[in-house]
């Protein structure tokens, strides 16, 4: 149950707004408390308090988005008189008339974008959309893999994030093996974390590494924060649906300039032995109805020998750790020039980071 709303509020307390919040603000304030306040979203134990706290929501909203109103509560809070409303705010209002005006970017809204994704995610997430609140559709992007946090049998198989103008919906499948006796039956599971856009504290588009960029959306919510990574880059859609909600949105860069390090290094010498490894093995096994395992072993290395292919296998592998520490060098230094010059404009620094620059250069 949510918290209930104290009656010595002042209505922009109510909605949780300044008191020079824009009409904007006011309906971004009001959406979002409203839905979560609406005695029809609340056991019946729980509808009287619900709609004592939706009355006052309403009777704010009533008040301060009429621009005559607004100005004679101004100026009764302004002199510490108490305010007389004209009207009574309407003591029935339905979800859908808390939802008008959410589609306005009709554009956006596009009927056939969860057809992108898999059939069975698409019969999990059309089973699961809200029709009394009028839930429609946004965008759908298909994911590499299961929101970090989130446990299930076997392994991934599937999976989705849907944009609706109410929550972010992400299904995903997955699948295990049991064996019974002598035989062995596939299962298949589906789950769904749902976040609640109202009830989000904050999106974070996070950028993971310079060279092979990764891009993580973090939704932040009262249990926890819940990392996803879409294929698609552009979230745009996702991003401007929960300003329409009034979510806090931000974007922040996580350092991986070791790991980076690392994959440019490391991982073509890795590429090469786990080569080196197969190819041992494909030998030992044909030694095995021929000549003999280390015969074959031998004659596979003195091949790779006279033919140079060895040799050529390691200058190869060599030019690409170097190619990849190339784009790893001019990755990370091109982003600290460009923090260094960000940080010349700033008079305070000016003296420091020239000298820095200078140093470095």
């Amino acid at each position: 149950m949510t918290l209930p709303i104290s009656e010595v509020l002042n209505k922009y307390e109510i909605l949780g707004v300044a008191s020079n919040a824009s009409d904007d603000d006011l309906r971004v304030a009001w959406r979002r408390l409203a839905l979560l306040y609406h005695p029809d979203r609340h056991p019946e134990e729980q509808r009287e308090e619900a709609a004592q706290n939706f009355r006052r929501i309403a009777s704010a909203w009533e008040t301060l988005s009429d621009p005559d109103e607004r100005r004679r509560y101004d100026l009764a809070l302004s002199r510490n008189e108490e305010f007389r409303e004209r009207a009574a705010a309407p003591q029935e209002i339905s979800l859908a008339e808390i939802l008008a005006g959410i589609d306005r970017y009709e554009h956006v809204f596009s009927e056939n974008s969860v057809a992108e994704i898999a059939s069975d995610l698409e019969d999990i997430v059309k089973n699961s959309l809200l029709v009394e609140l009028g839930e429609q559709v946004v965008d759908a992007w298909p994911l590499p893999s299961a929101p970090d946090g989130t446990t299930h049998k076997g392994s991934f198989k599937n999976g989705a994030l849907v944009l609706t103008n109410i929550r972010v919906l992400v299904p995903y499948t997955f699948t295990w093996q049991e064996t019974h006796g002598n035989v062995r039956t596939t299962y298949t599971g589906a789950a769904m974390p749902v976040f609640p856009l109202p009830l989000l504290q904050r999106i974070c588009v996070v950028a993971q590494k310079r060279v092979k960029r990764s891009i993580y959306v973090d939704f932040q919510y009262q249990e926890g924060i819940a990392r996803i990574r879409p294929r698609k880059t552009n979230l745009a859609k996702l991003l401007l649906v929960a300003r329409m909600w009034g979510v806090p949105m931000e974007a922040r860069h996580e350092d991986a300039r070791m790991a980076e390090l690392r994959w440019a290094l490391f991982r073509p010498w890795q590429w090469l032995a786990g080569l080196f490894v197969l190819a041992t093995c494909l030998a030992g096994a044909v030694g095995l109805f021929e000549d003999g395992t280390t015969d074959s072993i031998l004659d596979m290395f003195d091949f790779l020998h006279q033919e140079g292919l060895w040799q050529w296998s390691v200058v190869l592998t060599a030019a690409l750790s170097g190619w990849r520490l190339w784009r790893w060098m001019f990755a990370y230094n091109a982003i600290d020039l460009s923090e260094t010059l960000r940080s010349v404009t700033n008079p305070k620094t000016n003296v420091g980071a020239l000298s820095k620059a200078a140093a470095s250069g």
